[in-house]
């Protein structure tokens, strides 16, 4: 029986297949653990799996692993290859029920990690590229934060494009790196969980702190300032370091540390002012 409204899709994982199928409104999902190279043989076993047939539908949108070794028709159904990160971004969407001209963002938690950014346009990545994505938005974040809590205070000049991403791509670098470090160290019990806060609080705080001061300052200027105020930047570093410690969220430290530090740098601008010889 041939259902014209049903919609279909496969996700062809690297440990299972997922199968979604949206009909009268109502989805179904079903999986099944990978097997092989996806052929219109396995396709047929999968939709088998759930009820189903190539004879009731017209469509079926295929992602993941080598999917696109699939045929663009299998009997009279089309068959539509997806990117996978596409596949994401347009899944997460649509459960949201969110319009086109809404920012979004997705994380995808499977065997290869995933954040998607939508604003009107997708943006995607795997870990190194979502690292860019963030370093994107990170004049975003602290330009709401400024406007937000400090409305009085002149606001500050976005960061270098290109300045922002090269953070974004050190954050990723010191989680890398510290974990490293803290495996190394494993034999020293206890050692290795303080050597991962302690390298992961002084290199964050120093990075994201002199970025939310380069909004006001040179960057010569708000090395100078980190350098004066270094025991508060490094201490406020622990909370960060805490934040890289939560799986799945910690893909958003350089967004949280970047609105932290904001608060921060404002904070000891203030102490600095105060604390000035009047006139000078």
């Amino acid at each position: 029986m041939y259902y014209a409204a049903m919609q279909t899709a496969i996700d062809f994982g690297i440990s299972n297949i997922d199968v979604v199928v949206r009909a009268d409104g109502a989805l179904r999902h079903w999986t099944r653990p990978a097997n092989g190279t996806p052929t219109p043989e396995l396709v047929a076993e999968v939709l088998s799996s759930g009820g189903l047939s190539f004879g009731d539908l017209r469509r079926i949108a295929v992602t993941g692993g080598q999917s696109r070794a699939l045929p663009q028709r299998i009997g009279t159904c089309e068959i539509v290859s997806v990117g996978e990160i596409e596949a994401i971004g347009l899944g997460g969407r649509a459960l949201v029920e969110a319009p086109e001209s809404t920012p979004l963002l997705i994380v995808s938690a499977g065997s290869g990690k995933a954040m998607v950014v939508g604003r009107d346009t997708r943006v995607s990545g795997t870990m190194l590229e979502a690292a860019i994505v963030a370093g994107i938005f990170l004049d975003d974040v602290t330009e709401a934060v400024e406007r937000e809590s400090y409305p009085q205070d002149p606001p500050g000049k976005a960061v270098p494009l290109m300045r922002s991403i090269v953070l974004s791509l050190k954050f990723f670098s010191v989680v890398i790196l510290g974990n490293l470090l803290a495996l190394l160290l494993l034999l020293l019990p206890g050692v290795n969980l303080i050597a991962f806060f302690v390298v992961n609080a002084y290199l964050l705080s120093r990075e994201f702190f002199e970025f939310a001061a380069m909004r006001f300052r040179n960057e010569a200027d708000a090395k100078a300032l980190r350098r004066r105020h270094a025991g508060t930047v490094f201490l406020a570093g622990f909370v960060i370091a805490a934040f890289v410690a939560i799986p799945l969220l910690n893909l958003l430290t350089p967004l949280f540390a970047a609105a932290m530090m904001v608060h921060l740098h404002k904070m000891i601008s203030a102490r600095e002012a105060a604390a000035a010889p009047h006139g000078r």
